[in-house]
This record gives C-alpha cells, structure tokens and sequence, in this order.
C-alpha cells in the first residue's frame, strides 16, 4: 500500500496515545519570530528553504526536515532537505498523502512508524533510513495545495497540539514565502524582458495618459521616460490621425485586443515612424479594465523593403513588357501569375490569370501536328521536372484557327532556399524561320534535281563515246569516267536525300555507292557492306565515293583473279576522333609501289586521302586498303 492509498481515508494513525498541549513555549516564538524576518530579507528561493529548515530544526527539535513542491507535472519533488540520505530522497520522491486538487488538505503524522500500515516497500526505504517518526504538513498559497514540508524523527515521538500550531504556522509562512518570491522573479523577469526589448512597450490609463515607458519606445520614438509619462499618448499620434485613440481606447473598454494594426507614429524630432501596434487591455485583481498595455514595433525596414521589391517589381514587368518575344510566368502549381503584350499578341487571346493552367496559348500541337495536352506542354515538364527544358519546339494554335511555331524556354524560379515558387517562361516565334528552311528545301530539291540530271546526262555521253570510241586506251578512260561520274551521283543522292544540310550518315552513303559499283561489276563479284558507323561532313562526301569507286574496282580487277566467286569487304568506321574506310578482298595481293607507278587510280586515292587530311595504306594476306582520316 502506497502512502497515499493509507492517507485517503486517515491523517493519523501511531500508538501510544500521546498527550494535548496548546501552549507555546518563549524559545518557539523567538524562533518564529526570527523566521519571519528572515523570510522578508530572503532574496531567492534558496534563501526561503534555508530559513525554513533552520526554524524546522529549532523550533520542531527534530533532527532531519526536507521541503517539497509540486513541479509542472503535478509530482512531489524535493527541493530542499537536511539529514536525508540520497538514496532515500530517490526512494520516496513524488510520494505525497494529497492531490494537487485537494481542498483544504490536513496534516499527516506517525508517532512510530512501526505500528503504521504502509506499504511494504516505502516502510522499508523509511526504516533502513532509521526513521521512526515523521509527519507531512501541506503548503498552501490562496487555497491551492503548493507543496509540503516533513519532520523526521529517530525515536518514536507524540505530536503535541503546540508543534502542530507551530508547523501550521512555519507551513503558512513558507507557502507565502514561495509563492511571493516566485512573483517576485516572474516581475522581476518581466520587467527585464520589457526593458530590454527592441519594441516600445508602454501602459496608458484608459483616459490615454501614459503610465510606463521602457527604453525601446525611447529608441524608436526619442522622448526619455520622464518627458511622457504623465502625459496623453497622443503625443506620438500625428495630427491626420488623432481619430485612431478613441477608437482603440473604445476597443480596449470593450475588453478587445487590437492586434498587429498597421499605422503611423510620430517622434519627438518630428519625422515619422511605420509601426506595427498591438493594444491589450489591462486588468486589476478584480477583472475590471483599468488599462491598456501597448507594444509598437518599428516596421519601417520592412516598408522600404516591400516598397524596394515593388520598385523591382514594376521594373521587371516593364522590361518583360518592352522585349518582343512573348513572356509569362506561373506560380508552382502552374498557374499563370504575368504575361507580356508580346504574350497575348502571339496566343491570339487574353490570358486568365490565375485560372489559366501552363501555358498562355488556347491550342498545343507537336511539331509533327498531333495535339498537345497543356499539361504534358515544356513549361508543365519543367514545374514537375524541376528543371529547364531546351531545344524543344511546339505549336500554337489561335482561337482564328491560326498556328504559330515556336520554341520555348521555361525555367524553373527558386527561393532562397532552393525551393521551386514559380517559373519563367519565352516563347520564340519562328515562323519566319521555318518559311526560310521551307524556301531553303524547295531550292535545294531543285538543285538536287539539276545536278543529278547534270551528271546523267554526262555519264550518258561517256557511255556513247565509250561505245563509238575504236582505241582501247580512250575507251578505258571513258568507261573509268563513266564510274567516277556514276560514284559521285550515288553521293549526291545521299547529300540531298537526307534532313541535315551540313552531315551525312555513313551507313546510308556506304551502301549507295557500293550498290553503284556493283551494279557494273560482273555477276560473280559480290560486294559485302560489312559495318558503318557515324556522321560524316558533307565535304568529305565526294572525296570518299571516288576513294570507293577506285579501291572497288581495283579489288574487282586484281582480288578477282582466279576466283570463282570473289566477294569484296568493305566498311566505314568511327575510330577515335577520325574515321577508318577499308576494301579488303582475297585476291594474292599487289605490291603498291610498282602498280602505284602504272595506276592513276591509285595515285588519285592518294591525293584525294590527302585532301581528306588522311593516310592511304595497302596490306596483302588479304588484300586490304585503308584510308584513314580526321
């Protein structure tokens, strides 16, 4: 059984009988007298306890005391004792007979604590500390229970009536004491945290006559406390607004709290002051309204800050405003917060700010003309994505039906601290360049189609003169003509065949010159295109089909000698930083230096690998030429 499971029921339980006495002895009342001056002297906390326990001692003789006090979680907690070991206090502390809600609560005693019924383990901690008698008197303060003071004895002892008056007495004294001293450092805390405070804290009567002015009003407002108190508040309240005073003072009679209000103040130089005015009402005792207690921050930091970012603000917007290229923004979520004329004049329509989700436009499509929802647009991929979105293009449809190409820039806006709030978005009108690439087509088609008529209609004519020519030697230059005209034209074909103007690929331009080869090869000769990688210059385009044209032929002429069926091997690879072009066949190889003497076409790879910034090789066992080149 706890103590306080015994105590709920009894305040008293010891035997023998003990014997009545009410009168007090002249060493009691000198004691409680010094007790009591000791009490007004004492400036803390610990002060009070050590008087306490002194008077416990002298005036109780008993030899061990200990004060307790309710802490914020409503436990008995030790804050003071003499003569109790540590492993006792740990033992028995937050044990209390009472409630915190208990009423009038009455003192508990044991004149031996071995007749008492308590429970095991706390008459245990009790006994090994050689306690025999010990009693509890509560702490009040205005009727709320505090805490507690205890008198220990080492013999069994008889409470008398006398002791008990005295214990009452110290008991109402200490729970005065406490609780004054802690009001005292909660004024005295106040009132350093008023004092130090950066804000103007001041009080007013509830005519507005000022009754307490702390050193931040006197930063913020000039006057010194002597210059104001006494005075109306309406010293600080420049003339277009003197009506404000009544209407808070009306506020503050009503028991209303005006708070954060945003106004004007003057100093005592005459300048004027931004401030942010909280007013409280304050009350007596009571409850009644005798005050009002005023705290005035000084905002005019803040309101040249807003007034700055709104400067910045217009600017910003008159610079968006004044660029051609349509411009708007979105808040995270992706709605539209500012567009530009430019903006409303590309879109064909008005944006709805704040309705109006991603972009300014009415219709989206994707460059090859399927529609386009706003939200998978590149501004909504740059919000969810977190990151700006380059080298995409779209299509604006107006509410007129017309559509407009353009290429978009959003990008994400951060804060501070790296949070996206928003994002930014250009929307670059490339109508005009897309007409100028249409015009660009049509003239290249056309170009294409005269060049390749062009070279027809000369490899038709060597093909004639190589049919009427007599003299082998002329007709062998016809025919070597004829291929390189027909090589270049597979090449021609592949530079305007393909959608980039300045690069070809590899694979495409290997197989349409090799198809061409073949095509005047005898049927036996198989020529295999084995690997193609990469894009090449569009300058390296007709150097490389008359390299091809020559080595193709060479290994048709020499590699097919005594095979039945020769196939020739050829690839265009990316190495490196350059480039790799081989014709490899089975044939029994040549020695280049002594048919380099007698082939022009030979020395005309060799020119024109030079002219490609490349080197010309030649390897037997297979035969295999290589050029390779940057």
């Amino acid at each position: 059984m706890s103590l306080q499971e015994f105590t709920n029921n009894s305040t008293k339980a010891q035997e023998p009988p003990r014997v009545h006495s009410r009168s007090v002895a002249p060493d009691l009342l000198e004691a409680l007298f010094n007790f009591t001056e000791r009490l007004q002297r004492a400036e803390s906390l610990t002060d009070v306890y050590e008087a306490t326990l002194d008077t416990i001692l002298s005036a109780l003789r008993c030899p061990r005391a200990s004060i307790l006090l309710f802490d914020s979680s409503e436990k008995m907690r030790f804050v003071a004792s003499r003569g109790l070991s540590e492993e006792y206090c740990r033992a028995v502390d937050g044990h209390s007979p009472w409630k915190p809600s208990t009423r009038d609560p009455q003192p508990v005693y044991f004149d031996d604590v071995a007749y008492a019924d308590l429970g095991h383990d706390l008459k245990r901690a009790i006994e090994a500390e050689g306690i025999r008698s010990l009693a509890f008197f509560p702490l009040t303060e205005s009727g709320r229970l505090v805490g507690k003071f205890m008198v220990y004895y080492d013999k069994p002892h008889a409470f008398t009536e006398s002791e008990i008056d005295v214990a009452f007495t110290i008991a109402r004294q200490l729970g005065f004491s406490v609780e004054r001293t802690r009001a005292a450092h909660a004024v005295a805390r106040l009132a350093a945290i008023v004092e130090s405070s950066d804000d103007s804290i001041i009080s007013k009567d509830l005519n507005g006559i000022i009754t307490t002015w702390n050193s931040g009003a006197e930063r913020i407002f000039g006057y010194k406390a002597d210059e104001v108190i006494g005075k109306p508040v309406t010293i600080l309240i420049p003339p277009g607004r003197r009506d404000e005073e009544p209407d808070i003072l009306g506020r503050i009679r009503r028991g209303e709290k005006v708070d954060h209000y945003e106004t004007v103040r003057q100093r005592k130089d005459g300048s004027f002051v931004d401030i942010s005015l909280t007013v409280s009402p304050v009350r007596d005792a009571s409850g009644k309204i005798i005050g009002a207690s005023k705290i005035s921050r000084d905002i005019s930091e803040r309101k040249r800050a807003e007034a700055r970012s709104r400067d910045n603000e217009r600017q910003l917007k008159e610079l968006l405003s004044a660029i051609p290229a349509a411009i708007y923004t979105t808040d995270a979520a992706g709605k539209i917060t500012y567009y530009n004329e430019a903006a409303v004049e590309m879109a064909g329509r008005t944006p709805a700010i704040g309705t109006d989700d991603w972009c300014v436009t009415w219709k989206l499509f994707w460059p090859d003309g399927t529609p386009m929802r706003h939200d998978e647009c590149p501004m909504a991929v740059a919000l969810k994505e977190e990151r700006p979105i380059r080298n995409a293009e779209a299509i604006a449809e107006r509410p007129d039906g017309t559509r407009v190409p353009f290429i978009p820039y959003p990008t994400p806006l951060r804060d501070a601290d790296g949070n996206v709030v928003g994002a930014i978005n250009m929307l670059v009108d490339i109508s005009e360049r897309k007409q100028a690439e249409s015009h660009a087509r049509v003239l290249l088609a056309e170009l294409n189609h005269r060049v390749k008529n062009n070279m027809q209609m000369i490899q038709s004519l060597l093909d004639a003169g190589a049919k009427h020519v007599r003299a082998p030697e002329a007709q062998k230059v016809l025919d070597e003509a004829s291929r390189r005209i027909a090589a270049m034209a597979a090449a021609q074909r592949i530079l305007y065949g393909t959608a980039n103007a300045t690069q070809f690929n590899a694979a495409e331009f290997l197989a349409a010159v090799c198809k061409t080869a073949q095509e005047t090869f005898p049927k036996n000769i198989k020529v295999v295109c084995e690997e193609a990688s990469g894009e090449l210059s569009n300058d390296a385009a007709m150097p490389l089909a008359l390299i091809l044209n020559e080595l193709l032929t060479n290994a048709a002429k020499h590699g097919a000698r005594g095979q039945e069926n020769p196939v020739i091997h050829v690839g265009l690879v990316q190495q490196d930083n350059g480039f790799l072009i081989y014709v490899e066949d089975a044939g029994p190889g040549f020695d280049f230096e002594s048919v380099r003497k007698e082939s022009s076409g030979l020395r005309l790879v060799e020119g024109l690998a030079r002219q490609l910034r490349g080197r010309f090789d030649v390897s037997n066992n297979p035969t295999r030429c290589t050029v390779r080149f940057s």
